[in-house]
């Protein structure tokens, strides 16, 4: 699946009404075209580090409520882009030049 999905966005990206709303080339603070994700010195955005730190919280909430793995790791996926939405902020609904 994963060898399809960024030839796939290319493809939009390349149609005559494209679909480029992706920055795969940029780190997870510039991933969204319309939305840059502010960092700073003391404030790193969605970084390796911020990703790792609330994987190990989350994962360790998670254990009692998903004892069995498959379903504490979906969970974990939710609740970790649940943390990056929130990162990330509103994002405005109109299609955009960025």
């Amino acid at each position: 699946i994963a060898g399809y999905f960024k030839p796939w966005l290319n493809e939009m990206a390349d149609n005559d009404r494209a679909f480029h709303p992706f920055d795969m080339a940029s780190d997870f603070n510039g991933l969204v075209r319309a939305k840059r994700i502010e960092a700073s010195f003391f404030n790193k955005g969605i970084s390796d580090s911020f990703l790792q730190d609330n994987a190990g919280k989350l994962e360790n909430s998670l254990q009692t409520a998903f004892p069995e793995p498959q379903p504490r790791f979906m969970q974990l996926l939710i609740d970790i882009a649940d943390r990056c939405t929130e990162k990330l902020g509103p994002v405005s609904r109109e299609l955009t030049q960025a």
